[in-house]
C-alpha cells in the first residue's frame, strides 16, 4: 500500500489518484463496435463487439442503447432504452454482449445502436460509436402431403409458403 497526503492527491468527481500529469481519471476510448449476424432471425442471438482502450487502464462496462445517450456510473443505464447491458467489469478489449432478437424487431429495422464502455472506478463513459443491425422471420418450412388410396403419404417437394395444395393433399407448417 502507497500511503499519500491530501496535498498529493487529485480529486476528481469523486475519483482520486495521485497527482501524475494532472491525475484525475480519462474516460475510456471507444475505436469500433461491430455485430453480427446481420440480419439476425427472430428469436437469435445478435453478437455486439465493443473495441476500447484506456489510458488508465482501468475495467470498464459495455452498454448497447437505443439512443445516443448513456446515463454514467457506476452501473451506465440508457434513458432512452437498452438493446442489451451492461456488461461485466473486464479488463480486455472487446467487451461482448448478446441480445436475442424479438419478432417486434422486424417491423423497425434496420434498428439503429449506439454503443458506450464506461470506467469502473468512476463510472466516466466513452463517447457514441453507432451501428444498425436488422432482424429477420423465422423461416417456416412447408410440406404438402401427397393424398393415396390408402390415405396420406409421401411428401410433395414443390410445396411454397402461400401456395394452396393440390386437391386432396395437404399442407403442414412446421
Amino acid at each position: 500500500n502507497t500511503n499519500y497526503d491530501l496535498q498529493d492527491l487529485h480529486c476528481d468527481d469523486a475519483d482520486c489518484d495521485p497527482l501524475v500529469s494532472g491525475g484525475g481519471n480519462t474516460p475510456p476510448t471507444l475505436s469500433s463496435v461491430t455485430d453480427s449476424p446481420d440480419p439476425v432471425v427472430s428469436g437469435s442471438n445478435a453478437s455486439f463487439n465493443i473495441y476500447w482502450s484506456d489510458a488508465d487502464t482501468d475495467s470498464v462496462e459495455g452498454i448497447i442503447c437505443k439512443t445516443n445517450a448513456v446515463t454514467a456510473g457506476t452501473t451506465p443505464s440508457c434513458p432512452g432504452g437498452a438493446w442489451t447491458g451492461p456488461s461485466s467489469l473486464t479488463g480486455t478489449s472487446p467487451v461482448s454482449l448478446t441480445y436475442t432478437a424479438q419478432s417486434a424487431d422486424v417491423s423497425t429495422s434496420p434498428n439503429s445502436y449506439y454503443a458506450f464502455v464506461c470506467d469502473s472506478p468512476t463510472g466516466d463513459c466513452s463517447s457514441s460509436s453507432s451501428g444498425t443491425f436488422s432482424v429477420s422471420a423465422q423461416a417456416t418450412s412447408i410440406l404438402q402431403v401427397q393424398k393415396t388410396s390408402s390415405g396420406y403419404s409421401s411428401a410433395v417437394p414443390s410445396a411454397t409458403f402461400g401456395s394452396a395444395p393440390t386437391e386432396g393433399n395437404l399442407l403442414i407448417a412446421m
